[in-house]
């Protein structure tokens, strides 16, 4: 039997019947997400902390293996305020395909999205989503405008990508009660994938047409297991900082980050926290005649930890070219990543753990400290 819903009309004393009805085209309820995020419930998901979305792409192509072409196409790939890749594939209830293949058929765009998906092409594919700038949507969807609480967010999506911190979502106009009980099982013991069905039944009565959004598999086992962090209220202190990079993947990274700190201590520098909820950072900073600068920083996530040398903060690389690309020589031959973002490359701190690799980065040091911050 189909369900009604009943919308008032221009008065109280007029009554309109809506009935369900289907969806001609599985496009439909594609374009009106697109559109229309708010149609994933934010609210239902999370109800202390409704989640808000910026969509990065719809129809979003997936690879199958390094530098490969497109296997697949996701219908959306949207991110929260946290950061979360949100994953979204449409079905309608006629598909017949068993529940098995469609939620197998989700893990291989989750598995290989993770796997060879850059954060250069997300930002771009994002950039190209809409007209508005890329930066004032990721500022409406943080509520910061601070430039920085930008750029830590784009480090945070590219640490869930990396750790495999994701959401999937199946959204159709009506589930099955097998399909319900898989997603709520897999909800309940995936620690760092959230697994859930958005229903979004669609009502047609007269010349009207209502839409009811309804998420289904949020278990309270679910939501213990996968709890937000807190923000957190005060900066991390250098003792936290370190504890947290000895409970990382590669814990051998302590030893070489508290020598880096005792030579640029040693030099004058000071250690202040970032704040950041999930990327643990220090920034490195000194007292010039133009203010306070910010060279380096060092920032841990799961199982990287990296030191960022910001070029804005080194007075040679802001005014002399030739510097400049000594410098970035410098910086390649450590192995360091250009590709973040120009403007701060990135040194991965487990190569400092090389004899070599060590002699080179403070030679690196002490001729930044020498040509002057």
């Amino acid at each position: 039997m189909k369900g009604k819903i009943f919308l008032f009309g221009e008065t109280k004393d007029s009554l309109i019947p809506m009935e369900e009805t289907p969806y001609h085209r599985e496009s439909v309820l594609q374009d009106w997400l697109s559109n229309y995020p708010e149609l994933l419930p934010g609210d239902q998901i999370n109800p202390e902390d409704p989640r808000r979305w910026l969509l990065v792409k719809a129809e979003m192509g997936v690879p199958g293996c390094e530098n490969g072409p497109d296997r697949w196409s996701l219908d959306h790939l949207f991110l929260d305020q946290e950061g979360i890749p949100t994953f979204v594939e449409c079905k309608r209830s006629v598909d017949t395909r068993a529940r098995r293949e469609v939620v197998s058929q989700m893990l291989d765009y989750a598995a290989n999205g993770l796997q060879y998906w850059s954060m250069e092409r997300i930002r771009q594919l994002a950039a190209e989503v809409s007209e508005s700038p890329l930066d004032k949507r990721v500022s409406e969807l943080i509520i910061s405008d601070d430039q920085e609480a930008i750029e830590d967010y784009w480090k945070t999506v590219e640490s869930n990508l990396r750790e495999g911190k994701v959401r999937l979502l199946f959204v159709a106009d009506e589930t099955t009660s097998e399909l319900r009980r898989l997603v709520e099982f897999l909800n309940e013991k995936l620690k760092d994938i959230e697994v859930l069905i958005v229903e979004v039944r669609q009502f047609s009565g007269e010349s009207h047409t209502a839409v009811v959004p309804r998420v289904i598999g949020v278990t309270e086992a679910g939501r213990k297991n996968r709890a937000t962090r807190p923000s957190r209220g005060t900066p991390w202190t250098e003792e936290e900082f370190l504890r947290t990079v000895g409970m990382s993947d590669n814990p051998g990274n302590s030893a070489p980050i508290r020598s880096i700190l005792n030579i640029l201590k040693g030099r004058g520098f000071q250690v202040k926290g970032g704040r950041g909820q999930v990327v643990a950072s220090l920034d490195l900073v000194i007292s010039t005649e133009t203010g306070m600068v910010r060279p380096f920083r060092f920032e841990c996530a799961g199982s990287w930890t990296r030191l960022y040398v910001y070029f804005s903060g080194i007075r040679p690389i802001r005014e002399d070219p030739v510097k400049r690309q000594e410098l970035i020589e410098k910086l390649l031959n450590l192995g360091s990543s250009m590709s973040d973002n120009p403007q701060y490359p990135s040194i991965d701190c487990t190569v400092l753990r090389d004899a070599d690799k060590w002699d080179d980065f403070q030679k690196m040091i002490e001729w930044i400290l020498e040509e002057g911050i």
